[in-house]
């Protein structure tokens, strides 16, 4: 039997709620049989983090911890250069070469997808699930395929999760962390695990 695997690569700077509910609610609605979430090093489309790789690393594993079916994944630890979704891909495709990969990514994102290294590559290797975001359309060029076909067909099709994430940033939330505003809110924002090992390393202070 062929297995999916979905991949949701990102800086988790900090690793939010909003982060697992999209990886939770995609790896449900499609069985995927895990889905990976991918520290990057550096990401090509933000400024260098403040907080060390080891300890966004360290938070990510703590918000998964209880999650059998979400993996914390450091296999960008090692790379010395920007971190480009190809690379990670075609690791994915080594590591599980009978795979289906599915690439999770928001309906922002999405619509810079043309614009991503090696674009074109990038559709041999893996499927996309995308998830809806307030304020954001589907681009004109994408069509979304039936779920069915996930298993069925070996990549290069776009999927819908039918959920909406909020528009939770990092941003905001290295912001409150660092003003030390809005602190009631931070407990809904971020995993107890996590609120409690950035205070105890006073990050983002």
């Amino acid at each position: 039997m062929t297995i999916s695997i979905g991949i949701l690569g990102g800086t988790f700077d900090p690793i939010h709620k909003q982060h697992i509910y999209i990886a939770e609610q995609a790896q449900k609605y499609f069985n995927l049989a895990a889905v990976h979430l991918v520290l990057a090093k550096q990401s090509p489309f933000k400024t260098v983090s403040k907080v060390s790789y080891q300890d966004r690393f360290h938070m990510l594993q703590l918000a998964v911890q209880h999650l059998p079916k979400l993996v914390a994944d450091q296999r960008e630890a090692a790379q010395n250069q920007l971190s480009y979704t190809i690379d990670t891909l075609l690791s994915f495709r080594q590591q599980f070469p009978t795979a289906r990969l599915a690439f999770i990514i928001g309906m922002d994102a999405l619509q810079t997808l043309p614009q991503w290294h090696q674009a074109d590559f990038l559709q041999e290797l893996t499927h996309f699930i995308v998830a809806p975001r307030i304020g954001f359309e589907p681009p004109s060029w994408v069509t979304f395929a039936d779920p069915a076909q996930l298993t069925t067909t070996p990549a290069g099709l776009f999927f819908l999760l039918p959920c909406i994430a909020d528009n939770t940033a990092a941003t905001e939330i290295r912001s409150y962390l660092h003003s030390h505003r809005d602190n009631a809110r931070l407990p809904s924002l971020l995993d107890p695990a996590v609120l409690t090992y950035i205070k105890q390393h006073n990050l983002y202070e």
